[in-house]
């Protein structure tokens, strides 16, 4: 994103629920806090650091902002 964040979905196609994790270093946006909002739940999930974890439902997904 223009800001220096990035949109990050977690998609699980899986059959049984399951928790999705991504590092920033596999985003290629560095070890630094970043600021996260839940884009389809319209919440904020205050400062992450180096990772974001979520239970993602079968076939579903979590769509999170990461902003710096």
């Amino acid at each position: 994103m223009l800001d220096g964040g990035a949109a990050v979905l977690l998609l699980n196609r899986g059959a049984a629920g399951q928790t999705i994790s991504v590092t920033w270093d596999e985003l290629g946006l560095g070890g630094r806090s970043l600021s996260g909002r839940d884009l389809w739940e319209h919440k904020d999930l205050g400062k992450l650091s180096q990772r974001f974890s979520a239970p993602v439902a079968p076939h579903g997904v979590v769509m999170i902002a990461l902003r710096p």
